[in-house]
Parts: structure tokens; sequence; C-alpha cells
């Protein structure tokens, strides 16, 4: 009531916003405190090329607490793992052991601790590190993210001198969070952006036998005869004849059978901000929501998740029925099942179940 009173915002699912930030690679942060930890580390260092993490400290309390929390946000320990440097751990001790773990070809990321005990200046161990992560990457060739935890130190750590002359990295800036756990959720979130900038973007499939102004015109004939606004069920003939023109078909009724045929349910809605959005569900593998429109990619994911082959001609299904979300602004909803006991995995698209119900709208939710 906050929100909407406040920016005009209506509530939403929570499941929608996941999917549809999943698909354009938006980074989720739960508090305001997160997002500043994440930005952070986006703009202060390359994103990583894994998930695989070294982590060095001179606490081995602390070192397996940001462990831990590596390991709980998916990320893997890797390269020399867990370092522990003790106590009395001197800067040139954090040099040699940041320097080797950067230089390993097993590490992507590199968190580095220190507990400050008694009287001590961390800005000394930020620069023993600065000068590890230059030279790894002058080694290397390989520019990896060192993300610092310096009890009681928060925000950028600039460190570094022009006069050392380090190559490309005569100046550095770390950032440095108060708990290792906050680092370590910091880089999980970018580990999983890094690897939505890693994948290709993708493509909407084309078809050839497509007829999709024939489909255009039979359809604003039709909410052209519409009464009202409201949205309006296609009889089964025009559904026939507009699947049709996306090269779909219509599975015709069969008598019931006392053992229901594996399907997937496909459900489409239009959200006012979103667009659409479907719903796929299949017994066994759960639900999976996405936001059209579905590329090569996203058809591969979905397969993967309802635990089908890549082979299915549920693919050419899906593709085919994305070209008609697109060109047929004025659909409000849509409702199939698709049987997929009988796939032969030739790709040739699926038929839909007679009992399928495809609604339109006069009121548009993007511009045709």
């Amino acid at each position: 009531r906050v929100a909407l009173a406040h920016i005009a915002a209506s509530p939403r699912d929570d499941a929608e916003v996941e999917a549809l930030f999943h698909q354009a690679g938006v980074i989720r942060a739960d508090t305001l405190e997160d997002l500043f930890d994440i930005a952070l580390l986006l703009s202060l260092q390359p994103l990583p090329r894994g998930n695989r993490v070294a982590i060095i400290s001179n606490s081995g309390g602390v070192a397996t607490i940001c462990a831990d929390a590596c390991e709980t946000h998916g990320m893997e320990i890797a390269g020399p793992g867990v370092v522990d440097l003790h106590a009395m751990a001197m800067p040139e001790d954090y040099e040699r052991a940041c320097r080797e773990a950067l230089e390993h070809p097993q590490v992507d990321a590199l968190i580095a601790s220190f507990a400050c005990l008694g009287t001590c200046d961390p800005s000394v161990v930020a620069r023993a590190i600065r000068r590890a992560a230059v030279h790894a990457e002058q080694t290397t060739g390989i520019a990896k993210p060192t993300l610092l935890s310096l009890m009681g130190v928060s925000g950028a750590v600039a460190v570094g001198s022009a006069a050392l002359g380090d190559r490309g990295g005569a100046h550095r800036t770390f950032p440095s969070y108060r708990f290792p756990e906050s680092a370590a959720l910091a880089l999980s979130k970018v580990v999983e952006y890094a690897r939505f900038r890693m994948q290709p973007p993708g493509r909407i499939l084309g078809y050839p036998d497509l007829n999709a102004g024939e489909a255009r015109r039979r359809v604003e004939r039709f909410i052209e005869g519409l009464p009202g606004p409201a949205p309006t069920a296609l009889p089964e003939a025009e559904t026939r004849e507009l699947l049709a023109a996306f090269g779909l078909a219509l599975r015709e009724a069969s008598a019931p059978s006392t053992r229901p045929e594996p399907h997937v349910a496909l459900h489409l809605s239009a959200d006012p901000d979103f667009g659409p959005i479907w719903r796929f569900h299949r017994q066994g593998a759960g639900s999976i929501l996405r936001i059209t429109p579905l590329t090569d990619l996203d058809i591969v994911e979905v397969l993967e998740k309802l635990r089908l082959r890549s082979t299915s001609g549920l693919a050419a299904t899906l593709g085919r029925l994305t070209q008609l979300v697109e060109e047929l602004p004025w659909l409000s909803a849509l409702e199939a099942q698709v049987i997929i006991g009988g796939d032969d995995g030739s790709g040739r698209a699926l038929p839909l179940q007679a009992n399928l119900r495809l609604t339109l709208s006069q009121a548009s939710f993007r511009m045709p």
C-alpha cells in the first residue's frame, strides 16, 4: 500500500519478477545494503570468468565463515582454497599468498580479509594485496576481481602510487566490505551476471511457412465485431484457422483414457507491465515462468527444466507460438496442453490439444 501511494506501483507476483530478471540479466538485490555492495564491486573490478574463488585471511574463523558463505551462494572454493595466514601475518605474507592465488589457473576471484589485532594499519595490507593483483595480472594477462574485507574499513579502498611504475596498475581501487559474508554475497551475484554476459544473445526462430498477415486480418475483423473491450474467446473454427496460419494444428479429440497421457500445460497471460508471460507446467518437473519473446536459447532452457530432449517437437511448437504472440498484440490469454508421450524426436511441431482456449481483447497490451 505504501509503494502504491508513493510511486503508483502495483503488487507484483514475485515469480514473475524473478522470471523477467532472469531472462534480462538483471541482478536482483534483496536489501539496499546488498544493492550498494554489488554496485561497488561492478564499478571497481572486472567481471569474473567463473565461480571459482580463493580465500585468504589472518583468521581461520573468519576464513571459514567466508568459505561457508561462498558455497551457500553457489561458488566453488578452488586453487589454494582457504588460506589461513594466522594472526601475526605480515603484509609480505599477504602479497605472496594473494599473488599465488590470483596466478592460479583454477581461481576466478579472490576474497582477502584482514582482522586487525591491536594497533595496526589496514592500508599497509591493502597495498600488499594491490601489488599482488598488479603482478598477477602482468604475469597471467588476466584481470581477476579482488575483494577485500578489512575489518573496520568499508567502501572503496584506493591504493598504489604512480611512482611505483607498475604497468596498467599504478592506481587500484578495491571494494572493501565490513564482513566477509557481504563480500561473498556480492561476488555470487556478479558471478551470475557474468555468466549471463558470456551467453550468446539467442535468436527468434523463423519459419518460412507462416502467414502472419492473414492471421492479423482475421483477428482484426474479429476484434471489430466485439461489443466491448472485455476479453472474448475465439470460436474453435477460427482458432483452428488462426493456428494453421502459424503452422500449428489442433489434435483431434479422442476417447477418454483411464491412464492420462504425459503432457505439458501452456498458459499465457497478458501482464500490463511485462507483456505476455508464459507459464509451462509438467507433472514431476514443476512450473516455469518466462517472458516473451522466447529465443532459441530460452526454449532449450525450458525443455531442460521440463526434463525433455532438445530434439523434442515441443521446441518447434513453442517457437511457432512465440511468433503468434509477437504478431497478435490483441491476444490476452491462451491455455493449451501438448501431449509429449508420442514425441518421436523428429523436431516436428507437436499439435495442441483440442481443448485449447484462446482469448482476444480490443485493448492491446503492446503496439501492433
